[in-house]
């Protein structure tokens, strides 16, 4: 027997043939390791050591106490010990299991570390936190299940232990240490405990399985890196008390579909997003819109959280992958081409609060098949639908004033349209290029209808001009090659220079005494022509009006 006498405590050891260390005493010291100094009296025999029987009444286990006994397998632990230091077991390679009596209350900084062939260890209910780098690097670890006497997890405490798969968190857990999960690759699921305030950076950075995950209500922040690359990270639930997101925390959550970032989100750091190209589907306020499809260009379906009231200017310009966009009710502008050049955008919903169509508000979008506009819009500006090809539908309200020029231009799939009675004009090019429109109402509010505002609408079979027109501008109807008839309103005064050109199917004309001045080319090519009235009203005609009439 070899006795060691340390300073404020006595133990006595004894090391036997086939490798049982066996410690006797009271109070275990700390021990010293370092590049110079190794104070463990059986250091120098650790390789001989595989067993290791702590007998009752030892109280501590000293810090580095069995650092580097690669060839131990077990340990027995009695219940007259209440700490054990930091370091104990680090390094022990061939460890495989321990058990930890319930005397124990605290473990220490990298108790286990590099434990790798550790696969199961008992934490008893008297425990009250886990050190950092507890089990770092403990490869064989698979699964623990951390007592609810736990509150904290440490900095590192399961650091690239890569086969762990699952891990039962305490209920009254409060924090989870930075880089605690790192890497734990295997680490499919995990159930954080809603009194968590803490979760710190990189916590479960690279947990590569990881499908799900619920931030608790306590947290107020996400920080940086700490989901960075959980490419498996399919879901996460965002709570309203978080006011922060951290550069990088999603970085690279590739299989992440759709987030919900909360009005209490104050800033969201760089790249917290980036790489995230399964993210399809995202609820944020309209802020954080552009920032996000910077970052998640794959974006297709945009929710507005509710209490915007409006829309930039160019929010959503050549946002090609958007095809659906939800607005809320709180929403009253939407600005000048908010949705130009979206052309993949096939479903969006307009506020009942809103009151204009802004100047390009969709020009572009080609794949828009339908559209309701409510009745608080008053005003639909120029070009507003510009190429919007695939508009087949669109529900106007009652009370709309305006329709600024070329808003329906080349709107090649609309098939009919009932301008409403508050309309006073149709302007230039509104419809021009509609070649699917077959049915069109004029109310007797219009008086003029302005340059091409029905050229190329070759599906337009007849139109009634009302009695309050007075003007029928340049080209209005040029080439409506289907057009076979056209009333003429009493009031026209004029029919502009090349008004009804091309329109190939016109059989017959009655222009009324109204008129009086025809101009150049008004019916060129009307090859279909057979009978027109003219009235004596008429003073001045311009040339080739019916040149080609034959």
């Amino acid at each position: 027997m070899i006795a060691f006498n340390a300073i404020h405590a006595e133990i006595t050891w004894t090391l036997s043939k086939d490798g049982t260390l066996t410690i006797s005493g009271t109070d275990m010291p700390n021990y010293e390791y370092n590049s110079y100094t190794y104070s463990c009296p059986w250091y120098s025999q650790r390789s001989q050591i595989k067993k290791v029987m702590i007998e009752e009444g030892v109280t501590s286990i000293g810090d580095d106490a069995f650092i580097n006994c690669s060839c131990l397998t077990t340990v027995t632990i009695p219940n007259s010990v209440t700490s054990i230091g930091n370091s104990v077991f680090q390094g022990c390679t061939n460890l495989t299991s321990v058990t930890i009596p319930n005397s124990v209350t605290s473990l220490g900084r990298s108790v286990f570390s590099n434990c790798s062939s550790l696969t199961s260890v008992t934490l008893p209910n008297s425990v009250t936190s886990i050190g950092g780098d507890a089990f770092y690097y403990c490869k064989g670890l698979t699964s623990i299940d951390i007592p609810n006497s736990v509150t904290s997890i440490g900095v590192k405490a399961f650091y690239e232990c890569s086969k762990l798969s699952s891990v039962k968190l305490p209920k009254f857990l409060t924090s989870i240490g930075e880089r605690a999960f790192y890497n734990c690759s295997s680490l499919t699921s995990i159930n954080i405990p809603n009194g968590v305030t803490t979760i710190g950076k990189q916590a479960f950075y690279k947990c590569s399985t990881l499908t799900s995950i619920t931030i608790p209500n306590a947290m107020t922040s996400i920080e940086n890196e700490v989901f960075y690359f959980c490419r498996k990270l399919e879901s996460v639930t965002i709570p309203e008390s978080v006011t922060s997101i951290g550069e990088n925390a999603f970085y690279g959550c590739t299989s992440l579909q759709s987030i919900t970032i909360s009005k209490s989100v104050t800033s969201i750091g760089e790249k917290a997003f980036y790489g995230c190209s399964g993210l399809t589907s995202v609820a944020l306020e309209m802020k954080y819109s552009e920032k996000m499809l910077d970052m998640c260009p794959d974006i297709s379906s945009i929710t507005i959280l509710d209490g915007e009231t409006s829309i930039k200017d160019e929010a959503f310009k050549d946002r090609t992958r958007l095809t659906s966009v939800t607005l809320p009710e709180s929403v009253i502008s939407i600005g000048k081409r908010a949705f130009s050049g979206c052309s993949n955008l096939s479903s969006i919903n307009i506020p009942n609060s809103v009151t204009n169509i802004e100047e390009g508000t969709f020009i572009g979008c080609s794949s828009l098949t339908s559209i309701t506009i409510p009745e608080s819009v008053t005003s639909i500006g120029q070009e507003s639908f510009f190429g919007c090809s695939s508009l087949a539908s669109i529900t106007i309200p009652s009370m709309l004033t305006s329709i600024g020029s070329h808003a329906f231009y080349h709107c090649s799939s609309l098939t009919s349209f009932t301008i409403p009675n508050s309309v006073t004009s149709i302007e230039n090019g509104t419809f021009l290029g509609c070649s699917s429109l077959a049915s069109i109402t004029i109310p007797n509010s219009v008086t003029n209808i302005e340059q091409e505002a029905f050229s190329y609408c070759s599906k337009l079979t007849s139109v009634t001009i009302p009695n309050s027109v007075t003007n029928i501008e340049y080209k209005a109807f040029k080439s409506c090659s289907r057009l076979t008839s056209v009333s003429i309103g009493n009031s026209v005064k004029s029919i502009g220079k090349s008004a009804f050109s091309e329109c190939s199917s016109l059989k017959s004309v009655i222009i009324p005494n109204s008129v009086t001045s025809i101009g150049d080319d008004a019916f060129y090519r009307c090859t279909s022509l057979s009978s027109i009235t003219f009235p004596n009203s008429v003073n001045s005609i311009g040339d080739g009006v019916f040149y080609h009439c034959i």
